[in-house]
């Protein structure tokens, strides 16, 4: 709580400030620019806190002035990502609300922008990997509202641009990291399918990249995280199938990986969280 405080104190002062510059020189972009990404901070801080309505306020407030910079300098592919990210933000706002046809709308715009901002800066990596993370969250909505056929196009063609991500660079970390995460997403929705051969070999796909990249990276303590997280994945779709003793396997994965978390992070509660979930999987 005291750095979730902290970090809303900090957005505070930094609004504070940029509304100052902005009002001494209106003619300057980019101090409205900077308004709006704090905003849109603040927004997404808020949200993550629960506290939903104050979270539209900011984030409303970032869409206004981003939608500005954008009707100004519709060129300008820096102040398009920015609209995108923040209408991807309003989506996962509604949709913690419950606001699913709200969300879809956000999630598609930021789709359309992010699809144009790729095509028209091939070269630029992070647009592409922004657009797989729109469609992994499209993804999700549909699969959540019933549609799979449409969920599993949309999560497929994230996956697609992660691959392509990873082959264009395959020493870029993050991209890797990305890969995981939509083989993890293709594979929940073939689980939840009945597509359990399919899902498997996601899951084992997602485990490999998520390994090489804690060995490679030891120190990373996201990577560990979302590798037990995987461990624990596949070894419930095991124990669902009956194959106990490799369900076992791969919960002893997770809680090895999750003690020494706990153990070298013991402040952070999440990781005792996880790790005590983890300890009843295998109960």
């Amino acid at each position: 709580r005291g750095e979730r405080d902290a970090a809303r104190a900090n957005f505070g002062r930094a609004i504070e400030i940029d509304a100052k510059l902005v009002a001494d020189f209106p003619q300057v972009a980019n101090y409205r620019c900077d308004l709006a990404r704090h905003y849109s901070g603040l927004g997404c801080l808020e949200r993550d806190c629960g506290q939903r309505a104050v979270a539209r306020t900011s984030l409303q407030r970032a869409l206004e002035i981003a939608e500005e910079l954008v009707a100004e300098q519709p060129g300008n592919p820096e102040y398009g990502s920015d609209l995108a990210h923040i209408r991807y933000h309003l989506g996962r706002l509604d949709w913690y609300g419950r606001e699913l046809e709200e969300a879809r709308a956000n999630f598609q715009l930021a789709i359309e922008i992010g699809t144009k901002l790729a095509a028209l800066h091939p070269t630029v990596a992070a647009f592409r990997a922004d657009l797989a993370g729109y469609l992994a969250s499209l993804g999700e909505l549909e699969s959540a509202s019933g549609q799979r056929e449409a969920a599993s196009a949309t999560v497929q063609r994230a996956v697609e641009i992660a691959e392509k991500l990873v082959a264009d660079d395959p020493t870029m970390l993050e991209y890797r990291h990305i890969l995981a995460a939509r083989c993890l997403d293709l594979a929940r929705l073939q689980l939840n399918g009945g597509e359990i051969e399919a899902a498997r070999a996601n899951y084992g796909r997602a485990i490999e990249l998520e390994e090489r990249l804690v060995a490679e990276n030891p120190a990373n303590v996201e990577y560990r995280s979302v590798l037990a997280g995987l461990y624990h994945a596949l070894g419930y779709l095991q124990q669902e199938r009956n194959e106990l003793a490799e369900a076992q396997a791969n919960y002893l994965r997770a809680i090895q990986t999750e003690e020494k978390l706990a153990s070298e992070y013991p402040a952070v509660a999440e990781y005792r969280s996880q790790l005590e979930i983890g300890r009843a999987s295998c109960r």
